[in-house]
This record gives structure tokens, sequence and C-alpha cells, in this order.
């Protein structure tokens, strides 16, 4: 029986609006057909792939269909040091295609990277490119941009409140907020809040705003020698001082027992849309604790616990003069 393989496309730097004539990237797009029908009998796939906006380096990735709900605690990485668990998973990639704009064809043998016949099947693929060749355009000068050079646990904002892609993405990182299209020469247009932590209590790393509305903002806190962790919620005053929201939680702000070292050892706090997720800042403190803390976005009250000591915490490490925690520092999460 033929099978199908489905199409999916995972483009980098797209835009559908116009930016600042001083931030003007070309929009790439990459396209090609779907369904593509291959009927797994060691031929080769081939498929047309067009390029418009610029030539670009293209990657082709082939990832199951409809299998996530029986992988679970798929041991995986090099180093055997992550899970794979309830998601779709990659059986292939290629190696980087060279692309000019127009019709390029890419290959594919119907094997996995092992060189394995592929099971008949339908399956979703990639197409992942970016423009490689146009020289790089300003974006945002060093000093606007300095939450990027300095953190690492900065946002790319790609979609409002409304759930539709921005005209302008946005970065976010405590206590800065930079809009691409602005002019990138202008400092003044780089926005700052002071997110003060209540009394006594240092701020966490990574802020994220309200899912339905962009003019607030949750902000992990904590206190070394109490050994608290918690979330504070904020109005975002575009250069001033940002308003606690004595509303929510316990008069603003919500908080649990947890290792707490300092700022630059904690994840921060993230968002899905429906929950609020933090990690603890266990820095190098003595006591083997890492796990993920889900929060209700609503009231702030703590919902449940992840312990993640497995993959963050070692005793022999602490034991042989080491760090006993290595983590978790920082949450990645991107809107699909």
């Amino acid at each position: 029986m033929k099978k199908l393989l489905l199409l999916s496309f995972a483009l980098l730097f797209v835009s559908t609006t116009v930016f600042a004539a001083n931030f003007a990237p070309a929009q790439l797009k990459l396209s090609g057909p779907s369904p593509q029908q291959y009927n797994f009998d060691g031929t080769n796939l081939t498929l047309p792939v067009t390029v418009t906006g610029t030539d670009a380096q293209v990657m082709f990735v082939v990832f199951t269909k409809g299998k996530a709900a029986g992988v679970s605690r798929v041991h995986n990485g090099f180093l055997g040091w992550h899970y794979v668990n309830k998601i779709d998973t990659c059986i292939y990639f290629s190696t980087q295609y060279k692309m000019p704009k127009g019709s390029t064809n890419v290959i594919w043998n119907g094997k996995d990277k092992n060189g394995v016949q592929v099971p008949k099947g339908d399956y979703t693929y990639y197409l992942w490119g970016y423009d490689y060749v146009t020289p790089r355009i300003l974006a945002a000068q060093a000093d606007v941009g300095v939450m990027w050079a300095t953190q690492s646990w900065a946002n790319m904002i790609e979609y409002g409140p409304d759930g539709k892609a921005l005209a302008n993405p946005v970065i976010l990182q405590r206590p800065y907020k930079w809009t691409f299209g602005n002019d990138p020469t202008d400092r003044t247009l780089l926005q700052t809040c002071n997110l003060a932590p209540p009394t006594g209590y240092e701020y966490g790393a990574g802020v994220c705003y309200q899912p339905d509305d962009y003019n607030y903002v949750f902000e992990q806190i904590g206190k070394k020698d109490t050994k608290e962790m918690g979330i504070a919620k904020f109005k975002w005053v575009p250069n001033g001082v940002g308003e606690l929201q004595t509303d929510w939680g316990d008069n603003g702000s919500v908080l649990t027992t947890a290792l707490w070292n300092y700022c630059c050892f904690s994840a921060g706090v993230k968002t899905d849309g429906t929950y609020l997720v933090t990690g603890t800042g266990n820095g190098f403190e003595s006591e083997a604790e890492a796990d993920l803390r889900i929060w209700d976005i609503d009231d702030g009250s703590l919902l449940k616990k992840i312990d993640m000591s497995e993959f963050w915490c070692s005793v022999q490490s602490r034991d042989n003069g080491g760090q006993i925690n290595g983590g978790p520092n920082f949450i990645a999460q991107r809107a699909t």
C-alpha cells in the first residue's frame, strides 16, 4: 500500500510586514509539495523545492507522524543526558543544501541516519533554511541590544496575545524591551522597566508576558537565607517603575520553599499560555535539589513539582569538591 510523506515547513527570518527603512531584511520563502507520495521501496524520493527572496542553506528533515503517544522516556542524546517523551521524533536529517533562488531537488533514499530502510507509514518532513549570503543587517546597536550580549535568558516574542504573528517581533529581557523594526541607531527606543521585587527578595533571570495581555509580566523571585522561591506579577511601565499587582497571589507575589542562590542560577519564569513554569535557583548550594514547578497563572497557586535531580544533581561531584547542582538554569519555550 502506498503511503504519504506529509509536509510541514520550518522557516527562519520570515516576515509578512515591512520594517523600518533601516532594518529591512530580505524575505526568504521555501516551498515544496504537500503531500508527497513515496513507496518506501528503496528508490530515491525526489522532492522539488522552490526558494524565493534570497539564496538559502537548507536542511531536509524527516520526523515520525502521529507516534507521539507511544514515545515514552526514550533515552536520547549522544551522552545519554536527556529523554524524549510524548513527541514525534527525528529519524533523518540531511546535510545542508546550498540552494540558489529558483527550483532545486532534494533527494532522499528512504533510509534513516543509520542507513536502515524506514518502515512504510506516514511521516512529516520539514525544510529548515536561512539566508547565508546576504550581509548582515543592523537590527540594533550593541548598547541598545545589551540584553543579548549580557544575558542568555532573553525572550523572542513572535506572537501577540491574539495568537497571530506580530508585525514587529519583540525581544524581552529584564529590564529591557526592544522592538524589531525600530531605527537601530536610536537608543531612545529601547524601553526599560524597573521590576523591583518585594523588599528583601532578589529577582530571577528571565521574565515572561501575561499571555492574554502584554501590559503585564511575571518575574521569578527568591531569598537565599530563608530558602524561598516564587513569582511576582507587575504591570510594565515603559521607562518607569513596574507596578506590583497586589490583586494577584498574596499581595502581588507567591512563594514556596526552595533552594535559592542568586539570580544568575535561576531559570526565570516562562508560560505556555496556560501555566507558569519555574526552576529552582540552586546554584552552589550543598543540598541536591533540581525541579520544575508548575503554577496556576490566574491565582499563583503551586500545582506541581517535577523532580529533575536525576539530570541536574551529582553528589559525587560535590564530594569531589565540585558543584552538586548544575541547573535547571534556563527554560526554552516557543509558540507553534
